[in-house]
């Protein structure tokens, strides 16, 4: 008797294979597809977000020209006397209104333009194209005082910071009085991102505060040196003002180093760390220079934990100018640091214990852009005073930036009066 063999059986196990394989098969599909359309939305949010920040940016750009325009037309603000009645008043009023509300000035109309959109043009001229981009600023704000002024310097590099209060209301035409300048330095950027801010490395030596030679000597989570130079004079003053010596507190100028100390930890949690500084230790006339040599020690945070955004803050008073006034219309800080690659700081002008706003010094910005219907707010800063001409040092010793130790002076003697006429005028260069 034979038996039959049922080789229906062998297959079925095919069959689970190719089901199985084509399982497989089919999650890596869908999974590719998922990777493939996720990408591309993400590439499409990007492409969005750059172009809504681009929009917004371009609301900035327009926020400079109506700010330089009105600086030009109210040079002391808006208190500035134009020849008409309150003109400059209205123009600040148009210039700080609404969301765009500053196009009415731009262009003359002085049209309510408060809550419309501004579309986003290109440089032909066909404004179809420009509705395609889909792009367009929705808002953009102008604050023209400021609570503090903001800055990013660079190691050795100066800024010129022009200690403008804003309006008296009791008389509008009087500026506010301020007798110090709070100033805060070095960030957690600052620091590499690192948590831990430590002393420079020879902080605690016996000769004291040691000024080191290179950045590396002075220690990489270390806050900046900072140095504080005084610059101010009366309404009507003559330049010998700046070097005479004043009496007591008096004085037109003055320098200051800032140096710090990592101090200030969790025992001061909710404490602002600060050095008040005496006018006559800091900027009197203790020389001919109205200059303090030895660096003065500021309390820093060790953590940033507990920080409030800067590691240091020291606040400094300022003296009368020598004509013994406290008018602060033509008064400037020069702002140097020293040791670090970069250092971020902000400034805030006092008056006792109140803060005293900026009056156009750094107007803030923010603009609010769109692409499509996605949105991106951008705030900045607009610097209304250029680059001051003011150098940075003396004498440069130094050969396409390598420092070569040589000093060299050439001095031309003569017999004559006038040297074209004489023939003994003949000298050695300075050595390469």
């Amino acid at each position: 008797m034979k038996t039959k063999t049922q080789q229906y059986l062998k297959g079925a196990v095919s069959i689970y294979v190719v089901i199985f394989t084509a399982l497989i098969v089919s999650i890596i599909t869908v999974s590719f597809i998922r990777i493939m359309v996720s990408n591309e939305h993400q590439s499409s949010n990007a492409d969005l977000s750059q172009s809504a920040r681009d929009s917004a940016l371009a609301g900035v750009e327009d926020a400079k020209i109506a700010l330089l325009k009105y600086i030009k037309q109210c040079p002391s603000g808006k208190n500035s006397d134009t020849g008409s009645t309150n003109n400059c008043q209205e123009i600040y009023k148009r210039i700080t209104g609404d969301c765009n509300y500053f196009h009415g000035y731009m262009d003359g109309s002085n049209a309510a333009s408060a809550n419309t959109e501004v579309i986003v043009q290109r440089n032909d001229s066909n404004k179809d194209s420009d509705k395609a981009l889909q792009q367009a600023y929705t808002c953009v704000k102008i604050q023209v005082e400021t609570d503090d002024y903001l800055g990013v310097m660079s190691a050795g590099k100066s800024d010129l910071i022009p200690l403008i209060p804003e309006a008296n209301p009791s008389d509008p035409t009087q500026p506010k009085t301020i007798d110090s300048v709070e100033l805060s330095w070095y960030t957690i950027g600052d620091n590499s991102g690192k948590m831990a801010v430590s002393d420079p490395k020879h902080a605690a030596t016996a000769d004291g505060l040691k000024l080191d030679q290179s950045n590396s000597d002075w220690g990489i989570n270390a806050p900046s040196l900072m140095r504080v130079q005084l610059i101010q004079t009366d309404t009507s003053f003559k330049l010998q003002d700046l070097d005479d010596q004043g009496s007591g507190s008096l004085s037109d100028r003055g320098t200051i180093f800032l140096y710090p100390r990592a101090v200030h930890g969790p025992e001061t949690v909710g404490a602002t760390p600060s050095f008040d500084i005496n006018p006559v230790y800091a900027l009197g006339a203790s020389s001919a220079y109205n200059m303090i040599e030895a660096p003065v020690s500021v309390s820093c945070f060790k953590d940033f934990k507990y920080a409030n955004g800067y590691a240091c803050t020291a606040k400094v008073k300022l003296p009368n100018t020598f004509n013994n006034s406290i008018n602060r219309k033509n008064t400037f800080i020069r702002l140097t640091s020293y040791y670090h690659d970069q250092t971020n700081y902000k400034m805030v002008m006092k008056s006792g214990n109140s803060t005293v706003k900026f009056d156009g010094v750094q107007p803030a910005v923010d603009s609010t852009g769109r692409a499509s219907d996605l949105y991106r707010r951008v705030e900045a800063r607009v610097q209304l005073f250029g680059d001051a001409i003011f150098p940075e040092f003396a004498v440069d010793m130094s050969k396409n930036g390598e420092g070569t130790g040589q000093f060299c002076k050439m001095l031309t003697v003569t017999d004559k009066s006038n040297i074209e006429q004489g023939g003994n005028t003949s000298y050695t260069p300075c050595p390469e």
